[in-house]
């Protein structure tokens, strides 16, 4: 066997002249074959673009091109006179790597040691005011990469950053990093914040881009018009992935959001929140607005509430007994005696309002069921009184204004409720305003006239108020000034918003006198200051047309009326000048520690003197 092998191998052994030949041949043809293949491919790939079903050109892009969101800038905010309110910045969050896998290509330690954490944690106390426990805590956190230290480590502003990284370095501290994002400014602080609202960063899911959203009030009500739509461009990159300058080319223009201008006055707004801080450190209220309106136009001018926060640094939301309800129209409330100014026009209106007739209000006033007394009695300073019903209304009697509302009848009075619109939205802009409950029973139809046995929010008496104001031509409150399309470079301009005419011009004219009245009659007068011989309410040498009211509050858990010392919700509103109002000021206090009507002017006074 062995021997018949090597002889068929060697049977045709060539010489190796003839071997090279031969595989010279095989090679050509071999060349031949793979160059013919490589034309036909080259061919097909120039030809269609592809291969194995793949896009080359795409493939080319994503190897060699990327592709970046172009951030479009949300509205701006201003005031009437372009003042700014909110705009966006940049803003940048702390965070801590803790992982011990971090180390440099020299096995250089780059995370936060151990032994560091407790100057970490003093160093964030003392800039960011970050709890020490809370600090060390999220230090300390088992498997973490990287921890972050909640509220009070986001919103940093570029100036304390520099000065965090400045002190983590003199420390020789490592792994202590930023994360800038864009966030929204408020400049003024403590300023209409809930009014304003505020816009959060929002994670997109898809890209993972972050873009400002409206959360609460003013910035959630426009989000539409504020919120501008992202654009595209597309950068080149070398071989190793880097961007290469100049490479840029927008491939979707990204369009801007609209600039509000609001009706707010920055001046008049900021001198309302000081004053408000003082008549807060007087009463110590559960809670507390106030809102100033031009009486010919509708505009809101100046709105704040307390509890409040500083829109800038959130300081104040974590505060107890704050809570998220925006007072000018998400809360409902009974609003008490300065509902008697529309009960007083009503009647005044409708013929049957005698201001020399008398009555007295000492056995007070049954309807069904129920007995109305005058405040004077219920509080025990007085026995009784007879008055006219002109007196009445200066002293805020139930017992009149209820026999002008039983003399009207409780489906005039009704009509005139459903005139000044009590029970319907005003529809102004915001998002959640309440609409108010007016009752179609006969004793909270009667309460109704002195103000109890009806719900409202302020911005719905604000909107009665302006019918009084403005000759009996009920305008609706407005906030927005105009809308500017940067984009475009167009400007939509709000005008006033007749909608109703609920009583005359001589019916609203008489109101005021007999509004003045309250601050001016020293015997029945309730907003008149004995001691001193003069009004509370006073505004330079100008009549103020004026109406305090006290309500009483409900109580949540068992639905009915608190009954202890100030557990009453106590308002006022005042029109300057009495004659031909340029302004409205409707305040309001919630359950006040201690309490005078003088303290009215705390806020009033000088507020409407700065106004006018």
């Amino acid at each position: 066997l062995k021997h018949l092998f090597l002889n068929y191998v060697v049977r045709d052994r060539k010489k190796p002249a003839q071997n090279r030949q031969h595989v010279g041949q095989n090679l050509m043809v071999l060349s031949i074959f793979i160059f013919f293949v490589f034309i036909i491919n080259f061919v097909v790939i120039i030809g269609t673009d592809s291969k194995f079903g793949v896009d080359l050109s795409t493939q080319a892009a994503k190897s060699y091109n990327t592709k970046t969101t172009v951030a479009a800038k949300r509205g701006t905010i201003y005031d009437r006179n372009g003042n700014v309110l909110a705009e966006d910045s940049t803003s940048y969050s702390i965070y801590a790597i803790v992982s011990t896998s971090y180390v440099s290509a020299t096995r250089e330690k780059l995370y936060v040691q151990d032994s560091q954490f407790d100057k970490v944690a003093d160093i964030l106390k003392d800039k960011l005011g970050i709890e020490k426990s809370d600090a060390l805590a999220q230090l300390r956190t088992k498997g973490a990469y990287q921890v972050s230290f909640g509220l009070k480590g986001k919103g940093i502003t570029y100036s304390v950053k520099e000065d965090l990284e400045k002190t983590f370095k003199d420390a020789g501290i490592k792994g202590m990093a930023f994360e800038a994002t864009t966030s929204r400014m408020y400049p003024n602080g403590t300023f209409a914040s809930e009014f304003l609202g505020r816009a959060e960063a929002v994670e997109n899911k898809k890209d993972g881009s972050y873009s400002l959203v409206g959360q609460t009030g003013l910035e959630r009500s426009l989000n539409s018009l504020l919120t501008g739509k992202d654009g595209e461009a597309i950068y080149e990159k070398d071989k190793d992935g880097n961007t290469l300058l100049g490479t840029e080319t927008i491939t979707k223009e990204a369009i801007d959001g609209k600039n509000i201008y609001t009706t707010l006055s920055a001046p008049l707004q900021t001198f309302l929140e000081t004053q408000m801080d003082t008549f807060m450190e007087q009463t110590k209220g559960v809670n507390a607005s106030a809102t100033v309106v031009n009486a010919k136009t509708g505009e809101i001018l100046a709105t704040t509430q307390r509890p409040t926060y500083n829109s800038d640094t959130l300081e104040g939301q974590t505060k107890k007994g704050y809570d998220w309800v925006n007072r000018l129209y998400e809360a409902q409330y009974e609003p008490g005696s300065t509902m008697k100014v529309m009960l007083l026009s009503a009647a005044i209106n409708n013929g049957s309002f005698n201001p020399n007739a008398t009555y007295s209000n000492a056995n007070g006033i049954k309807v069904d069921d129920v007995e109305i007394n005058d405040w004077s009695i219920n509080e025990g300073v007085s026995t009784g009184r007879t008055m006219s019903f002109a007196q009445g209304f200066s002293y805020s009697s139930n017992v009149g204004m209820t026999m002008l509302e039983q003399d009207m009848g409780d489906k005039v009075w009704s009509n005139y409720l459903s005139l000044y619109k009590f029970g319907l939205p005003t529809r102004f802009g915001m998002v959640g305003e309440s609409s108010g409950i007016v009752s179609r029973n006969s004793v909270n139809i009667a309460q109704s006239s002195f103000g109890q046995g009806i719900s409202v929010t302020q911005v719905q008496m604000l909107r009665a108020f302006t019918a009084i104001s403005n000759n009996g031509i009920m305008l609706e409150p407005q906030f927005i000034k105009q809308v500017a399309d940067t984009n475009q470079g167009t400007v939509r301009t709000a005008k006033k918003e007749v909608i109703g005419k609920p009583v005359s011009k001589q019916t609203a004219s008489e109101t005021r006198n007999y509004m003045i009245s309250v601050g001016t009659d020293p015997e029945f007068g309730t907003l008149y200051n004995k001691s001193e011989g003069s009004p509370i309410i006073q505004v330079g040498n100008y009549d103020v047309a004026v109406k305090s009211g006290t309500a009483q509050v409900a109580d949540e858990k068992t639905g009915t009326y608190k009954v202890g010392t100030n557990e009453t919700l106590n308002s006022v509103v005042a029109m300057v000048p009495s004659d031909d109002p340029e302004y409205i000021m409707y305040l309001t206090i919630q359950e006040p520690k201690t309490w005078d009507n003088n303290f009215y002017a705390t806020v009033v006074n000088p507020v409407l003197e700065e106004a006018m």
